[in-house]
């Protein structure tokens, strides 16, 4: 099991796929925060270290710490791409 973690993590497909996987969390924790600060979900529980980052820095705190996460991993796997390191 250990060899498929290594295949893919250090492939470029399996970082694309990462990538997608965290931009996709990005947007909807965004857009979670988004419906809770309107009040369409008052009783929705958020696990407290969420809850100490939006209060550090609001809903682009939250979804830009995986949007850029994603988004360097997206990078490294398009450069992993075209130089041809499978």
């Amino acid at each position: 099991m250990d060899d498929f973690w290594d295949e893919f993590l250090g492939s470029w497909w399996g970082k694309l796929m990462i990538s997608a996987l965290l931009l996709f969390i990005a947007w909807g924790i965004f857009t979670w925060f988004t419906k809770f600060e309107a009040g369409e979900d008052p009783g929705q529980r958020i696990p407290w270290i969420v809850v100490l980052a939006y209060y550090i820095g609001g809903k682009w705190t939250v979804s830009g710490f995986f949007g850029v996460i994603g988004l360097l991993l997206g990078f490294a796997g398009i450069s992993q791409l075209r130089t041809g390191k499978e």
